[in-house]
């Protein structure tokens, strides 16, 4: 069977997909590809309006400028950035390459305006595709779609094999029959708000992020939703985020409900509070409230939750091993059933509970991926692994230990990224991250082996990110791009 490859970036190791299944390289366990996806993200970028937003995806990165046209650059393999293939090679660097290797087609590090789209007022972005809220309410997608995270259903305009017979749109499609408030896209799924206060969602259904999902998608055997369905048991909802495999819905009281996968305690609740999904893994399959949290946002990362509370402060939950809950370890024990079968396997430490990230005060904002934040002033800390330089200090000396195996960079608390300068919007995969300064320069910095910071940097920094031998070209600074947020 041929496999994908693809980076575990929370994991930091390369896997290969062998059709629902996803094996580590660095070790020797294999589980299934949903509801364990890369923990990449998306939640809600930042508030609508004329403010700029950026989202970073684990190998793409995207902008609102201030005239409200999106601009990509990074990966390209399944229509990332909004367009066909641009008609030049392009040099990727790759993982665990030290010189450039060239990928035809395959990714941009210059960054160009997405064509088709005007009047935006959202961003969201998940592992391999993006959607845009247009000023009309209209939501418009593009990117991978083989979980139908795209909305499209069978859109003839979807090409059924981009790349390793994944289906893509090349180009921005709307997504048919709904008008929203906000958006938000996780790995493979995309929610909105809608005009009525629920919430809508598509795409990946395995971990019962959609419970009434009815679709099978073909490119994965697993539950999927391939136009929007109206999710039961939750109204009223300001905000919604969608992380790896679970979703989350801030009310306008202020009150966050939580469902999907919970094998990292993503979604608030114990390990007695848990169902069986896919392949016996966690899940809650209703909404359910997180107790102890009153928030004005809410972020979903891959495997963990954060909620900026009325007071300044942050409460994160979920997975723990690499500091991502900003605060001393957790001594919960979380994990994939798998990890059982596999004597070494330590499972992740995790809260259920949620959990206030030190050194933080004052917020105004969380990034997606919820390991960065702009606290009042503009002024941005971040948190957690420090694998790719995502801190963007240099180095962090901290260390978080991984599967009882690696010893890896990280900061449990929040440390200041000075070389930002005064920032307005910021955007953290968990490989790397982006922001927006209030003069409107873009700055990357973090893993940079699609161009997803921007062109390489030169000579090529390796950060090291499962010794000895897996390097990642990297940027462990700030680093300004060749774009502004207004034209």
């Amino acid at each position: 069977m041929r496999g994908r490859r693809c980076v575990d970036h929370e994991n930091a190791r390369a896997r290969i997909w062998l059709g629902g299944a996803v094996c580590l390289l660095a070790g020797a366990a294999c589980w299934r590809r949903v509801p364990e996806p890369p923990p990449l993200t998306a939640a809600l970028v930042e508030v609508p309006g004329p403010r700029p937003q950026i989202a970073a995806s684990m190998t793409f990165s995207c902008l609102l400028s201030r005239d409200g046209h999106v601009i990509c650059w990074g990966d390209n393999a399944l229509g990332q950035l909004g367009e066909k293939a641009r008609g030049k090679s392009e040099h990727c660097i790759g993982e665990q390459y030290e010189e450039e290797v060239e990928f035809p087609g395959r990714c941009d590090s210059e960054p160009r305006v997405v064509p088709g789209l005007d009047d935006v007022r959202q961003l969201a972005v998940g592992h391999d595709h993006a959607c845009a809220l247009r000023g009309d309410g209209s939501v418009w997608c593009w990117g991978g779609n083989w979980q139908g995270q795209l909305g499209l259903g069978k859109d003839p305009r979807v090409t059924p094999a981009c790349r390793d017979d994944v289906a893509c749109a090349r180009i921005p499609l709307p997504v048919p029959g709904i008008r929203a408030r906000s958006i938000a896209a996780g790995a493979d799924s995309s929610c909105a708000v809608l005009e009525s206060g629920q919430v809508a969602c598509w795409g990946d259904a395995s971990s019962a992020q959609i419970s009434k999902a009815r679709d099978i998608c073909t490119a994965s055997y697993l539950a999927c939703a391939l136009t929007p369905v109206v999710i039961d048991g939750v109204a009223d909802v300001s905000q919604v985020a969608v992380g790896g495999g679970h979703v989350c819905a801030l009310r306008k009281d202020g009150r966050i409900f939580c469902w999907g996968a919970n094998d990292h305690a993503e979604v608030g609740v114990s390990r007695a509070g848990n169902e069986l999904c896919h392949r016996e893994y966690p899940c809650v399959r209703q909404p359910t409230l997180v107790p102890g949290v009153r928030a004005r946002q809410v972020i979903a990362g891959g495997f963990h939750t954060c909620a900026l509370e009325s007071d300044g402060h942050v409460k994160c939950w979920g997975r723990d091993d690499r500091g991502q809950l900003g605060a001393p370890s957790a001594d919960e024990k979380c994990g994939p059933p798998i990890f059982e079968t596999y004597p070494g396997f330590e499972k992740y430490p995790c809260a259920s509970t949620p959990r206030t990230v030190q050194g933080l005060e004052h917020v105004a904002r969380l990034a997606p991926g919820g390991l960065c934040a702009i606290v009042d002033g503009g002024r941005l800390f971040c948190w957690g692994s420090d694998v790719y330089g995502e801190l963007g200090i240099g180095g962090a000396t901290g260390r978080c230990r991984v599967n009882g195996m690696f010893e890896l960079p990280c900061s449990r608390s929040a440390v200041a990224v000075a070389d930002a300068g005064t920032v307005v919007a910021v955007a953290s995969s968990g490989r790397h991250v982006c922001s927006v300064g209030g003069d409107d320069r873009v700055f990357c910095w973090g893993a940079n082996d699609l161009a997803q910071a921007g062109p390489p940097s030169k000579p090529i920094d390796l950060c090291v990110h499962i010794p000895p031998d897996q390097k990642t070209p990297c940027l462990r600074r700030p680093r300004e791009l060749a774009v502004a947020a207004r034209p």
